[in-house]
Protein backbone atom coordinates (compact mmCIF):
# COMPACT_ATOMS: atom_id res chain seq x y z
CA UNK A 1 0.00 0.00 0.00
CA UNK A 2 3.17 2.42 1.20
CA UNK A 3 4.72 1.78 -2.59
CA UNK A 4 1.06 2.55 -4.35
CA UNK A 5 1.60 5.97 -1.99
CA UNK A 6 4.68 6.88 -2.91
CA UNK A 7 3.73 6.50 -6.36
CA UNK A 8 0.58 8.67 -6.23
CA UNK A 9 2.65 11.21 -4.28
CA UNK A 10 5.59 11.35 -6.96
CA UNK A 11 2.66 11.70 -9.42
CA UNK A 12 0.86 14.88 -7.79
CA UNK A 13 4.67 16.48 -7.22
CA UNK A 14 5.27 16.05 -10.88
CA UNK A 15 1.99 17.52 -11.81
CA UNK A 16 2.31 20.51 -9.68
CA UNK A 17 5.64 21.43 -10.24
CA UNK A 18 6.14 20.60 -14.04
CA UNK A 19 2.44 20.59 -15.50
CA UNK A 20 1.13 23.62 -13.68
CA UNK A 21 3.82 25.92 -14.59
CA UNK A 22 3.84 24.69 -18.05
CA UNK A 23 0.00 25.72 -18.33
CA UNK A 24 0.95 28.78 -16.89
CA UNK A 25 3.81 29.08 -19.43
CA UNK A 26 1.13 28.79 -22.22
CA UNK A 27 -1.92 30.78 -20.76
CA UNK A 28 0.93 33.85 -20.78
CA UNK A 29 2.17 33.14 -24.43
CA UNK A 30 -1.16 33.38 -25.33
CA UNK A 31 -2.92 36.32 -23.33
CA UNK A 32 0.31 38.33 -23.85
CA UNK A 33 1.96 37.80 -26.81
CA UNK A 34 -0.45 36.31 -29.26
CA UNK A 35 -3.55 38.21 -27.38
CA UNK A 36 -5.90 35.30 -27.90
CA UNK A 37 -7.58 33.66 -25.41
CA UNK A 38 -6.48 29.92 -24.39
CA UNK A 39 -8.64 27.13 -25.16
CA UNK A 40 -8.60 24.13 -22.70
CA UNK A 41 -9.40 20.88 -24.22
CA UNK A 42 -10.04 18.36 -21.28
CA UNK A 43 -9.07 15.62 -23.53
CA UNK A 44 -5.78 16.92 -24.21
CA UNK A 45 -5.11 18.05 -20.67
CA UNK A 46 -5.72 14.77 -19.50
CA UNK A 47 -3.38 12.80 -22.03
CA UNK A 48 -0.68 15.33 -20.80
CA UNK A 49 -1.56 15.16 -16.80
CA UNK A 50 -1.09 11.09 -17.64
CA UNK A 51 2.36 11.55 -19.14
CA UNK A 52 3.21 13.67 -16.63
CA UNK A 53 2.53 11.68 -14.11
CA UNK A 54 3.60 8.08 -15.46
CA UNK A 55 7.10 9.93 -16.51
CA UNK A 56 7.58 11.06 -12.88
CA UNK A 57 6.68 7.91 -11.29
CA UNK A 58 9.47 6.04 -13.24
CA UNK A 59 12.13 8.22 -12.94
CA UNK A 60 12.29 8.98 -9.51
CA UNK A 61 10.56 5.81 -7.51
CA UNK A 62 13.09 4.58 -5.43
CA UNK A 63 15.38 1.82 -6.71
CA UNK A 64 18.08 -0.38 -5.83
CA UNK A 65 20.82 -1.38 -8.61
CA UNK A 66 24.14 -2.98 -8.01
CA UNK A 67 27.09 -2.63 -10.06
CA UNK A 68 30.99 -4.58 -9.66
CA UNK A 69 33.52 -2.92 -8.36
CA UNK A 70 36.92 -3.52 -7.61
CA UNK A 71 37.20 -2.12 -4.35
CA UNK A 72 35.55 1.02 -2.20
CA UNK A 73 38.13 2.99 -3.46
CA UNK A 74 37.87 3.10 -6.91
CA UNK A 75 34.27 3.02 -6.60
CA UNK A 76 34.98 6.77 -5.31
CA UNK A 77 37.63 7.48 -7.99
CA UNK A 78 34.71 6.56 -10.42
CA UNK A 79 31.96 9.05 -9.41
CA UNK A 80 32.30 12.28 -11.02
CA UNK A 81 32.91 15.13 -8.67
CA UNK A 82 31.24 17.33 -11.56
CA UNK A 83 28.18 16.08 -11.61
CA UNK A 84 27.63 14.52 -8.17
CA UNK A 85 28.24 16.13 -4.66
CA UNK A 86 29.21 13.91 -1.77
CA UNK A 87 27.22 14.86 1.26
CA UNK A 88 27.91 11.57 3.78
CA UNK A 89 30.95 8.61 3.42
CA UNK A 90 32.13 6.39 6.43
CA UNK A 91 34.43 3.35 5.43
CA UNK A 92 31.94 1.47 3.67
CA UNK A 93 29.37 3.80 2.59
CA UNK A 94 28.78 7.19 0.40
CA UNK A 95 25.52 9.37 0.27
CA UNK A 96 25.73 11.60 -3.08
CA UNK A 97 23.31 14.20 -4.68
CA UNK A 98 22.97 15.62 -8.55
CA UNK A 99 24.51 18.62 -9.40
CA UNK A 100 22.17 17.61 -12.76
CA UNK A 101 18.40 17.78 -13.11
CA UNK A 102 17.82 20.94 -11.67
CA UNK A 103 14.81 21.88 -11.38
CA UNK A 104 13.25 18.01 -10.88
CA UNK A 105 15.72 17.41 -8.42
CA UNK A 106 13.79 19.55 -6.08
CA UNK A 107 10.89 17.76 -6.63
CA UNK A 108 11.80 14.49 -4.85
CA UNK A 109 14.35 13.06 -1.93
CA UNK A 110 17.60 13.76 -4.62
CA UNK A 111 19.88 11.76 -2.59
CA UNK A 112 21.22 8.59 -3.70
CA UNK A 113 23.29 5.88 -0.94
CA UNK A 114 25.65 3.82 -1.94
CA UNK A 115 26.87 0.74 0.31
CA UNK A 116 30.07 -1.49 -0.93
CA UNK A 117 30.27 -5.22 0.35
CA UNK A 118 31.81 -7.82 -1.33
CA UNK A 119 33.31 -5.72 -3.82
CA UNK A 120 29.49 -5.12 -5.37
CA UNK A 121 28.61 -1.43 -5.17
CA UNK A 122 24.75 -1.28 -4.53
CA UNK A 123 23.31 1.90 -4.69
CA UNK A 124 19.66 3.42 -3.45
CA UNK A 125 17.33 5.82 -4.62
CA UNK A 126 15.19 7.58 -7.30
CA UNK A 127 15.80 4.97 -10.67
CA UNK A 128 16.93 8.09 -12.70
CA UNK A 129 19.45 8.87 -10.22
CA UNK A 130 20.37 5.33 -9.51
CA UNK A 131 20.96 4.54 -12.88
CA UNK A 132 23.37 7.85 -14.01
CA UNK A 133 25.39 6.93 -11.03
CA UNK A 134 25.61 3.05 -12.03
CA UNK A 135 26.73 4.19 -15.35
CA UNK A 136 29.34 6.59 -14.40
CA UNK A 137 30.70 3.75 -11.93
CA UNK A 138 30.91 1.27 -14.69
CA UNK A 139 32.30 3.79 -17.40
CA UNK A 140 31.01 7.21 -17.23
CA UNK A 141 29.58 8.40 -20.14
CA UNK A 142 31.15 10.95 -22.46
CA UNK A 143 30.72 14.64 -22.42
CA UNK A 144 29.14 14.51 -25.87
CA UNK A 145 26.73 11.63 -24.95
CA UNK A 146 25.75 13.27 -21.72
CA UNK A 147 25.19 16.79 -23.77
CA UNK A 148 23.10 15.38 -26.69
CA UNK A 149 20.90 13.67 -23.90
CA UNK A 150 20.32 16.87 -22.43
CA UNK A 151 19.64 18.79 -26.14
CA UNK A 152 17.84 16.09 -27.01
CA UNK A 153 15.45 16.47 -23.62
CA UNK A 154 15.20 19.87 -24.28
CA UNK A 155 14.06 19.78 -27.61
CA UNK A 156 11.52 17.64 -26.42
CA UNK A 157 10.00 19.89 -23.78
CA UNK A 158 10.30 22.94 -26.29
CA UNK A 159 8.11 20.74 -28.78
CA UNK A 160 5.35 20.02 -25.63
CA UNK A 161 4.94 23.02 -24.83
CA UNK A 162 4.75 24.52 -28.47
CA UNK A 163 2.09 21.92 -29.96
CA UNK A 164 -0.67 23.94 -28.66
CA UNK A 165 0.59 27.35 -29.72
CA UNK A 166 1.50 25.90 -33.04
CA UNK A 167 -2.00 24.14 -33.01
CA UNK A 168 -3.73 27.99 -32.32
CA UNK A 169 -1.67 29.46 -35.20
CA UNK A 170 -2.96 26.78 -38.09
CA UNK A 171 0.68 25.59 -38.01
CA UNK A 172 -0.85 21.30 -38.56
CA UNK A 173 -3.33 22.95 -41.03
CA UNK A 174 -1.01 24.82 -43.39
CA UNK A 175 1.04 21.72 -43.71
CA UNK A 176 -1.34 19.47 -44.39
CA UNK A 177 -2.83 22.09 -47.03
CA UNK A 178 0.71 21.73 -48.08
CA UNK A 179 1.18 18.40 -48.14
CA UNK A 180 -2.75 17.85 -50.11
CA UNK A 181 -1.57 20.84 -52.39
CA UNK A 182 1.12 17.48 -54.13
CA UNK A 183 -1.92 15.86 -54.86
CA UNK A 184 -3.26 18.53 -57.37
CA UNK A 185 -2.19 18.29 -60.87
CA UNK A 186 -0.77 20.58 -62.64
CA UNK A 187 -3.36 21.51 -65.31
CA UNK A 188 -4.69 25.17 -66.53
CA UNK A 189 -7.03 26.78 -64.55
CA UNK A 190 -10.55 28.14 -66.43
CA UNK A 191 -12.53 31.05 -66.02
CA UNK A 192 -16.30 30.38 -65.38
CA UNK A 193 -17.68 33.72 -66.89
CA UNK A 194 -21.58 33.16 -64.67
CA UNK A 195 -21.64 34.38 -61.44
CA UNK A 196 -23.14 32.32 -59.20
CA UNK A 197 -23.02 29.31 -61.32
CA UNK A 198 -24.21 25.98 -59.58
CA UNK A 199 -21.89 22.62 -61.49
CA UNK A 200 -25.00 20.37 -60.61
CA UNK A 201 -28.62 20.80 -58.41
CA UNK A 202 -28.58 19.94 -54.90
CA UNK A 203 -31.10 17.17 -55.58
CA UNK A 204 -29.22 15.89 -58.12
CA UNK A 205 -26.04 16.13 -56.03
CA UNK A 206 -27.27 14.57 -53.00
CA UNK A 207 -28.49 11.81 -55.24
CA UNK A 208 -24.52 10.46 -56.57
CA UNK A 209 -24.57 13.41 -59.13
CA UNK A 210 -25.43 10.51 -61.41
CA UNK A 211 -26.68 13.99 -64.18
CA UNK A 212 -26.61 17.14 -65.15
CA UNK A 213 -27.98 19.06 -68.09
CA UNK A 214 -26.76 22.70 -69.19
CA UNK A 215 -29.02 24.37 -72.40
CA UNK A 216 -27.76 22.80 -74.89
CA UNK A 217 -26.83 18.70 -73.70
CA UNK A 218 -27.76 16.19 -71.09
CA UNK A 219 -25.26 14.25 -69.42
CA UNK A 220 -25.93 11.00 -68.10
CA UNK A 221 -23.86 7.90 -66.22
CA UNK A 222 -24.94 4.75 -68.22
CA UNK A 223 -23.90 1.61 -66.30
CA UNK A 224 -21.86 3.47 -63.65
CA UNK A 225 -19.16 3.16 -66.42
CA UNK A 226 -20.25 4.64 -69.52
CA UNK A 227 -20.41 8.77 -69.50
CA UNK A 228 -23.44 9.48 -72.28
CA UNK A 229 -23.93 13.07 -73.96
CA UNK A 230 -27.63 13.60 -75.49
CA UNK A 231 -29.37 16.54 -76.69
CA UNK A 232 -32.27 18.08 -74.64
CA UNK A 233 -34.76 15.66 -76.84
CA UNK A 234 -33.21 12.40 -76.03
CA UNK A 235 -31.56 12.32 -79.49
CA UNK A 236 -27.84 11.86 -80.42
CA UNK A 237 -26.51 10.27 -78.09
CA UNK A 238 -22.64 10.18 -77.72
CA UNK A 239 -20.34 8.70 -75.74
CA UNK A 240 -18.11 10.80 -73.96
CA UNK A 241 -16.05 8.22 -71.93
CA UNK A 242 -17.08 4.29 -72.51
CA UNK A 243 -15.56 1.56 -70.63
CA UNK A 244 -15.80 -1.91 -70.08
CA UNK A 245 -14.07 -1.96 -66.52
CA UNK A 246 -12.90 -0.61 -63.61
CA UNK A 247 -14.00 2.61 -61.14
CA UNK A 248 -17.65 3.85 -62.08
CA UNK A 249 -18.20 7.58 -62.43
CA UNK A 250 -20.13 9.46 -60.63
CA UNK A 251 -20.89 13.42 -58.93
CA UNK A 252 -21.47 15.10 -62.24
CA UNK A 253 -20.73 18.78 -62.41
CA UNK A 254 -20.47 21.00 -65.17
CA UNK A 255 -19.04 24.12 -65.86
CA UNK A 256 -18.81 26.19 -68.91
CA UNK A 257 -17.36 23.42 -71.94
CA UNK A 258 -15.94 21.03 -69.02
CA UNK A 259 -17.76 18.26 -67.13
CA UNK A 260 -16.12 17.32 -63.57
CA UNK A 261 -16.68 13.77 -62.52
CA UNK A 262 -15.51 11.67 -60.35
CA UNK A 263 -13.69 7.89 -60.70
CA UNK A 264 -12.07 6.02 -57.89
CA UNK A 265 -10.03 8.10 -56.27
CA UNK A 266 -9.85 10.77 -58.43
CA UNK A 267 -11.63 13.89 -59.24
CA UNK A 268 -11.47 14.56 -63.39
CA UNK A 269 -12.33 16.75 -65.84
CA UNK A 270 -13.38 16.10 -69.34
CA UNK A 271 -14.31 18.80 -72.51
CA UNK A 272 -18.30 18.27 -73.41
CA UNK A 273 -17.27 17.26 -76.79
CA UNK A 274 -15.20 14.07 -75.07
CA UNK A 275 -11.72 15.39 -75.57
CA UNK A 276 -8.83 16.29 -73.18
CA UNK A 277 -10.02 13.98 -70.58
CA UNK A 278 -7.75 15.14 -66.96
CA UNK A 279 -7.39 13.84 -63.66
CA UNK A 280 -7.40 17.13 -61.48
CA UNK A 281 -6.76 15.89 -57.69
CA UNK A 282 -5.79 11.97 -57.01
CA UNK A 283 -6.19 11.34 -53.09
CA UNK A 284 -9.21 9.23 -51.73
CA UNK A 285 -13.11 9.50 -52.45
CA UNK A 286 -14.15 12.72 -53.46
CA UNK A 287 -18.16 12.95 -52.36
CA UNK A 288 -20.91 15.65 -52.16
CA UNK A 289 -19.17 17.47 -54.95
CA UNK A 290 -20.30 20.82 -55.47
CA UNK A 291 -19.15 23.15 -58.13
CA UNK A 292 -19.52 26.61 -57.68
CA UNK A 293 -18.29 29.93 -59.40
CA UNK A 294 -14.64 28.91 -60.09
CA UNK A 295 -14.14 26.52 -57.03
CA UNK A 296 -15.10 22.55 -56.78
CA UNK A 297 -15.97 21.71 -53.25
CA UNK A 298 -15.82 18.14 -51.70
CA UNK A 299 -15.67 15.66 -48.48
CA UNK A 300 -12.73 13.86 -48.55
CA UNK A 301 -13.45 10.72 -47.09
CA UNK A 302 -9.26 9.97 -46.93
CA UNK A 303 -9.40 12.69 -44.36
CA UNK A 304 -12.04 11.73 -41.82
CA UNK A 305 -14.25 13.45 -44.08
CA UNK A 306 -13.31 17.00 -44.19
CA UNK A 307 -14.33 19.53 -46.63
CA UNK A 308 -12.18 20.54 -49.37
CA UNK A 309 -11.93 23.15 -52.03
CA UNK A 310 -9.35 23.64 -55.11
CA UNK A 311 -9.88 25.91 -58.27
CA UNK A 312 -10.57 24.54 -61.18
Amino acid sequence: MKKYLDNLLLAIKGIVYIYVPVIFLLFIIYELILKRPMIFYSNRMLIFVFIVGIWTIRNYTQRTLEQDVEDFSSLKNSIDEGRWEIVEQDDNSLIVKPRFDFPFSLLIHDKVQIDYSDKKAIISGPWYYAHNLLRDIDGRPSFWTRKAAKIIAFVIVIILVSIPVFEELGVPWKIKENRHKTFVEDIQLIQIDSVDRLGNSEQNTNNYGMGAENEDYIFYVEKGLNLVRVNKDYTNKIYLIQKSGGWNISRLNLAGDWIFYTSGETLNRIRIDGTDDQTIYKSGSALDVHLKDNLLYFINLSDNGKVYKIDI
